[in-house]
């Protein structure tokens, strides 16, 4: 047995050297309080008690970006794979190597035969590796498939929808996947709602494209068809204020809700009258009669 492979040694070498996965990097750093002060001095308590959490518990959508960017730092040891894949060819090989031989040795008999002479075996025309190649399978996943499996996937060109919510560090995570920096950006600042989201589009994209992109307005909305009028209500003082604020008319179905009912199903009919009351009920109190 070689010395590496011994598991006494690799019990050694995994104590002084272990092994750091991205899962075990932000699993410390969200459970041990003293790690997590290290590393972020600047946040205070209260935000560094807010990212701590019980070991064990599920990821979120927040943590993708932190895992991806800690599995760039930490780098990922193929060897292992490698030399999987080596033992594997080095299998391929010897049995080709044996179908090789024994087509060599079928054509013992033919010595008699005049004509065998000037005819080529199957030795002499591939020899053991090419033979071993020709029976490897492919990959039969889609590219989607293909891509979805591997983290380094690279992109040539990247469609961002509701760009506006996207965090810095999600842009990095992007940015990676696509090493042109090639992107189709679709977002409204004044539409953002995460607090990690974009308050500007320049604070959002020169990070990462310097100044080589174009924004460029492709509607603009003069009715809001999803603010309640109660809402636009209450916002129309302050854009009388604000001169530089531009008021938005709401529109609102002015048909009543029977003459809408009777050109619905039945299902639909009672997702009508059933929706507004649940909406209206999962709504926290704001002090404003709902006029549905």
């Amino acid at each position: 047995m070689a010395l590496p492979e011994d598991p006494h040694v690799q019990q050694h070498l995994d104590a002084l050297w272990p092994e750091l996965t991205p899962e075990q990097l932000l699993t410390e750093l969200y459970t041990d309080t003293n790690f997590l002060a290290e590393v972020a001095p600047q946040l205070t308590d209260c935000e560094r008690a807010a990212l701590l959490r019980a070991a064990g518990g599920e990821w979120t959508a927040s943590d993708v970006p932190l895992l991806d960017e800690a599995a760039e730092l930490l780098g990922q040891d193929n060897r292992i794979d490698e030399e999987r894949k080596a033992r594997r060819r080095a299998k391929d090989i010897e049995y080709a190597q044996g179908v090789l031989d024994i087509s060599s040795g079928s054509r013992a008999g033919e010595d008699d035969n005049p004509g065998a002479a000037e005819r080529l075996g199957v030795n002499e025309l591939i020899d053991a590796e090419y033979l071993a190649e020709l029976q490897r399978t492919e990959d039969l996943r889609t590219l989607a498939e293909q891509a979805a499996a591997d983290r380094t996937w690279s992109f040539g060109h990247v469609i961002v929808d509701e760009a506006q919510e996207l965090s810095p560090m999600v842009w990095r995570l992007l940015v990676r996947r696509c090493p042109t920096r090639s992107f189709t950006i679709i977002g409204d600042i004044a539409q953002t709602g995460s607090v990690s989201g974009a308050t500007t589009w320049q604070r959002a994209l020169e990070p990462f494209f310097g100044t080589r992109w174009r924004m460029e307005q492709l509607l603009r909305l003069n009715s809001g068809c999803r603010a309640a009028g109660q809402a636009g209500r209450m916002v129309r003082p302050v854009s009388v204020r604000q001169p530089s604020m531009r008021w938005l008319r709401y529109w609102m179905c002015r048909r009543p809700l029977r003459t809408v009912q009777m050109r619905c199903s039945g299902v639909e009919k009672a997702t009508l009258e059933s929706q507004p009351r649940r909406r209206r009920d999962q709504m926290p109190s704001t002090g404003l009669r709902s006029g549905a």
